[in-house]
C-alpha cells in the first residue's frame, strides 16, 4: 500500500483532496498536512522535511492554489524550493488551478447531490472565483471544509481529471507512484 504525503494550503483543501487522492489509485494510504495558505512555501518545505523521514512516506505531493498567478510560474517556485531545500523524498508540485473548489466543479453530479443545485462548467479553472461558486450554489447554507469533503466523496475522478488539467497532473503524480512501487517490488 503506497503512502503519499500531501501538503495543501488548508483544511477544505486537506479533506477534499485526500479524499481525491484515494480514488485515484489502489489502496492508497494519504499522510495529509496543512501549511495555512497563500502559497507558504516556508512551511511547506518544513513539513515536507518531516515527511521525508525514513519510512514515512514513499512520495508526496505539495499542492497549492494558484489563485490569480500564472500556473507555470507558481510550479517553478515549488520546484525551485524543493531542489533547494535538498529534501530526500520524491516531490510532485501541483499548482490547483485557481483553487480546489473548481476540481468539485468539475462533477456537476456530485455537486448536485451535495449542494441541491449544480451548473455544467465545461472547464471549472477559467472560473474567477470556484468558491463563490460553490457558494451560490449552497443557496443560504454556507460553504464548509465538511460540504468539500462531501463532494470529494461523492466526486468521479476521470470527470474532474477531464475537465481539469491540474487535476490530471496529480492524477498523474498518483499513477507514477503506482509505477515506482511495482518497479520496486518486481510486479511490472
Amino acid at each position: 500500500m503506497p503512502k503519499i504525503g500531501l501538503v495543501v494550503d488548508g483544511v477544505y483543501d486537506q479533506r477534499a483532496i485526500a479524499i481525491l487522492l484515494r480514488k485515484c489509485g489502489q489502496g492508497i494510504m494519504v499522510v495529509p498536512r496543512q501549511c495555512g495558505g497563500g502559497q507558504a512555501v516556508g512551511k511547506a518545505i518544513q513539513i515536507l522535511r518531516e515527511l521525508a523521514r525514513p519510512s514515512l512516506v514513499d512520495f508526496a505531493i505539495w499542492a497549492t492554489d494558484s489563485e490569480t498567478e500564472d500556473p507555470t510560474e507558481v510550479e517553478a517556485r515549488m520546484r525551485k524550493a524543493v531542489k533547494d531545500a535538498r529534501l530526500n523524498l520524491d516531490v510532485c508540485c501541483v499548482p490547483v488551478v485557481p483553487m480546489m473548489e473548481a476540481w468539485l466543479l468539475a462533477d456537476e453530479v456530485a455537486v448536485e447531490k451535495v449542494c441541491g443545485a449544480s451548473r455544467k462548467v465545461n472547464n471549472p479553472e477559467t472560473l474567477p472565483n470556484p468558491k463563490a461558486n460553490l457558494r451560490d450554489l449552497l443557496r443560504k447554507r454556507p460553504y464548509t471544509s465538511v460540504v468539500a469533503e462531501r463532494i470529494a466523496q461523492e466526486a468521479n475522478v476521470a470527470i474532474i481529471a477531464k475537465r481539469c488539467p491540474s487535476f490530471r497532473k496529480l492524477k498523474d503524480c498518483v499513477a507514477q507512484t503506482d509505477r515506482r512501487r511495482q518497479k520496486r517490488t518486481g510486479r511490472e
